[in-house]
C-alpha cells in the first residue's frame, strides 16, 4: 500500500539540509506513487486490447462458421458488438481497479456546475472537438503521404457503415461510462493531490494516447482537458460522463443520420450533372444544415474559449502547487511505470498504422 506522500515536505527538518533531504525523500515517494500508477494503466492497457481483439476474432469466428445465425442485420451487430466489447468492460475494469484500490484516494471536493458554466462548457469541447479533429486529419494525411498510403479513420467508417442500434448503446452509453471512470474518477482522484494542472494534463494525456489512434488522439487529449478540470471543479463524474456522450453522439449517431440519404460517390464525381442532381436532393441540404451548425459551434466555441482564457476563469491550483513544473514532469512520467504505459501506447499506433498500411 502507498505510504502518505502528500503531506507538505517543507514544513519537516530543523535547518537547510534536513528540509532538503526531507524534499528529496518526498518526492522519490511521489515518483514511486506515480510509478504504481502507470503500472497498473500499462496491465489495464494490455488487459484491454488483449481481450478485445481475442473476442473480436472469436466473435467473428462465431458468425462465419454459422454457429451464431442473425438475419435481422442490425441485432446482428448488436450482437457482434457485445460479444466484443462486454466481456472487454467486464474483464478490463476489474483488472485496473484491483491495481490501483490500494494506492492512496484523496476525496475530490463536490461542487454544482451552473447553467451558463453548462453552456460555455457546450460550445468550447465542440471548439475543441473539430479543432482538434482538423489537427490530427491534417497530420495523419501528411502521413499518409509519407507511408505511400491511405490511413483509414475508424469514426469515419463507424459513420459511414455503422450499425445505429450498436454504436449508439456501445460508443454512446457504454464507452463514455467506462472511459470517464477508468481516466477520470479512478486516475484523479489518485493524482490531484500532488497538483491539479499535473494531475489534468496526465488524465488528458492518457485518454488521448489510449485509443492509440492519431485521427483521434488531438480531440481526446483536447476534451479530455476539459472533462478532468469539469470532475476536479465539480467531483462529480456525472458531469464529464454527460459530456462525453454528447461527444460521442455527435460525432457517430448525427453523422450517421446525415450521411444516410448523401451519395459522396456522387458528389465527387467528374460529371457536373451527376453533382447537380445530388446537391438538389434532400440529403445534400440536410447535410449542408448539418455543417452550418458545425460552423456555428466552432465559431461559439472559439469566441467563448478566448473570453475565458483572456479573462482568467480557469484556474488550477489557485493555493499553490506542492511542485514546480519541473519537478512536476520528473515525478509523473521519468519513472518505469509510466514509461511502459506510455511506451505501449505509442508503440500500438505505430505498429496499428504500419499494419494499415501492410494491409492496404
Amino acid at each position: 500500500m502507498d505510504k502518505n506522500y502528500s503531506e507538505n515536505p517543507n514544513t519537516q527538518g530543523n535547518n537547510d539540509n534536513d528540509m532538503y533531504g526531507c524534499r528529496k525523500n518526498w518526492l522519490e515517494g511521489v515518483k514511486r506513487h506515480f510509478s504504481n500508477v502507470g503500472f497498473a494503466y500499462f496491465i489495464f492497457f494490455l488487459v484491454y486490447y488483449g481481450v478485445q481483439m481475442f473476442m473480436g476474432v472469436f466473435a467473428n469466428g462465431l458468425f462465419s462458421a454459422g454457429v451464431i445465425k442473425i438475419e435481422n442485420k442490425e441485432l446482428a451487430a448488436v450482437v457482434l458488438f457485445a460479444l466484443q466489447f462486454v466481456p472487454t468492460y467486464i474483464i478490463s475494469f476489474p483488472v485496473l481497479y484491483t491495481l490501483v484500490r490500494k494506492i492512496k484516494v484523496t476525496p475530490v471536493k463536490q461542487a454544482h456546475m451552473t447553467a451558463s458554466g453548462l453552456t460555455t462548457t457546450v460550445v468550447i469541447v465542440g471548439f475543441l472537438m473539430y479543432g482538434g479533429n482538423i489537427v490530427g486529419r491534417m497530420l495523419m494525411e501528411f502521413i499518409s503521404i509519407i507511408m505511400g498510403t491511405t490511413l483509414s479513420n475508424s469514426v469515419d467508417q463507424l459513420a459511414s457503415g455503422g450499425n445505429f442500434l450498436a454504436v449508439a448503446i456501445f460508443a454512446v452509453i457504454l464507452a463514455p461510462v467506462f472511459e470517464e471512470m477508468c481516466f477520470r474518477k479512478i486516475l484523479l482522484d489518485r493524482t490531484l493531490v500532488y497538483g491539479e494542472r499535473n494531475a489534468v494534463i496526465l488524465s488528458a494525456l492518457s485518454f488521448g494516447l489510449f485509443h492509440a489512434n492519431l485521427y483521434q488522439f488531438f480531440y481526446a487529449f483536447l476534451i479530455g482537458v476539459v472533462f478532468a478540470y469539469i470532475y476536479t471543479r465539480t467531483g462529480k463524474i456525472r458531469y464529464s460522463i454527460g459530456f462525453h456522450m454528447a461527444v460521442n453522439f455527435t460525432g457517430s449517431i448525427i453523422p450517421m443520420l446525415v450521411m444516410k440519404n448523401l451519395d459522396m460517390e456522387k458528389l465527387a464525381s467528374k460529371d457536373p450533372a451527376v453533382v447537380l442532381e445530388q446537391i438538389q436532393t434532400p440529403g445534400f441540404k440536410i447535410y449542408m444544415v448539418y455543417v452550418c451548425c458545425i460552423l456555428a459551434v466552432f465559431i461559439a466555441g472559439l469566441v467563448s474559449f478566448i473570453r475565458v482564457m483572456r479573462n482568467k476563469t480557469i484556474s488550477l491550483d489557485a493555493n499553490g502547487a506542492p511542485m514546480t513544473k519541473e519537478e512536476g514532469k520528473n515525478v509523473t512520467y521519468k519513472n518505469i511505470g509510466m514509461s511502459l504505459f506510455i511506451g505501449i501506447c505509442i508503440a500500438t499506433t505505430i505498429l496499428l498504422m504500419v499494419a494499415q498500411a501492410i494491409v492496404v
